[in-house]
């Protein structure tokens, strides 16, 4: 699954009065599509996606979001044919069902909030200020991951915990 998405998770006039503001376009892709990364899901805004998802023939399947909108489809990933009898745990980001699922499946779902999560802003803001400031120490174009020279202090990490899948890091 892709992490990149061609809507922003934010745009950089939402973050004017932020410390090292105004941002441009480009440091608040990069610093967003960072928090993306170590989130393991994008976040927002809601997209409709079609994800594959291994469930190891259990009965419940992981789907990497943590704000499920809605399940539109789901299918047999090796036959297309559609799976039925399961429901969704949209905040937990999870569909049951009362038989196993087949081992691999594919999830047609509506998924991340409609807008970047007020908590999350400072968080791309200071991204965007350390990366405009020279700090960042890697960055990598192709999957958009930046290395920072610095840590974020405990309240920037509990933050951003609170979005991650599955111990993503």
């Amino acid at each position: 699954m892709s992490l990149t998405t061609e809507e922003p998770l934010i745009e950089a006039s939402a973050l004017a009065g932020f410390p090292g503001a105004p941002f441009s376009s480009a440091q608040v892709r990069s610093a967003a599509d960072s928090l993306r990364t170590q989130a393991g899901w994008h976040i927002a805004p809601t997209i409709e996606q079609t994800v594959e998802v291994y469930t190891g023939r259990g009965r419940i399947a992981l789907l990497p979001s943590l704000h499920v909108v809605d399940v539109l489809r789901v299918e047999d990933a090796s036959n297309g044919r559609e799976v039925t009898g399961w429901r969704v745990r949209r905040q937990a980001g999870l569909l049951v069902s009362d038989s196993p699922f087949p081992e691999d499946i594919d999830v047609t779902l509506r998924h991340g909030f409609e807008e970047c999560p007020e908590d999350l802003k400072p968080l791309v803001a200071e991204r965007a200020r350390r990366i405009a400031a020279g700090e960042v120490r890697q960055e990598s174009i192709g999957s958009r991951s930046v290395t920072l020279a610095a840590e974020f202090g405990p309240i920037s990490t509990s933050v951003l915990e609170r979005y991650m899948l599955f111990g993503e890091t």
